[in-house]
């Protein structure tokens, strides 16, 4: 099992890096909003980017454990409930990505692939017969592993940095 989760590690580690390289290297082409005069649409574009800061943070493996664990679950249960939470969570945020830059959206996009990969992945790597606490104590180890295999901080990051361009 350690073996796995360091290869998977080693994948999501190359994986940010490849995408951090990707975008850092890239011309600046997607579009940038702007804030008008009009303080109704620089108040939607803040309410934005507080949302997606929101949706981040909620969907990060810290808050869903914190939220959604259950004993009485089989790990394969618990990451359904997980799965689902983060579905809904960006679903209900998808009106958002008109108020901020391409950039920013597909890197919650991106994130929210991700979360949902790596659950799969835990799952995969844990025994059949594991309970939702199985799951919950490997997503722990795998943030405890490497923080920054995840993409939650560059995300927030991002968002934070936008938001605070508007003002």
């Amino acid at each position: 099992m350690t073996y796995l989760i360091a290869t998977l590690l080693f994948v999501i580690a190359a994986c940010l890096v490849f995408y951090v390289w990707k975008y850092s290297n890239k011309p600046q082409l997607e579009s940038k909003i702007e804030p008008k005069a009009n303080s109704n649409s620089s108040m939607l574009i803040m309410q934005a980017y507080e949302r997606l800061i929101t949706l981040s943070e909620r969907i990060g493996f810290k808050k869903l454990i914190e939220r959604l664990s259950s004993d009485i679950l089989h790990a394969n249960e618990q990451a359904n409930v997980y799965i689902e939470a983060i579905r809904n969570e960006y679903e209900y945020n998808l009106s958002q990505q008109i108020y901020v830059s391409d950039k920013s959206w597909q890197m919650v996009s991106d994130f929210k692939d991700q979360q949902i990969f790596i659950i799969g992945q835990l799952l995969n790597a844990i025994p059949k017969n594991a309970q939702g606490p199985d799951l919950a104590k490997a997503m722990i180890e795998y943030l405890h592993a490497d923080e920054r295999a995840s993409l939650q901080s560059i995300v927030l990051e991002t968002l934070r940095f936008e938001a605070r361009q508007q003002i």
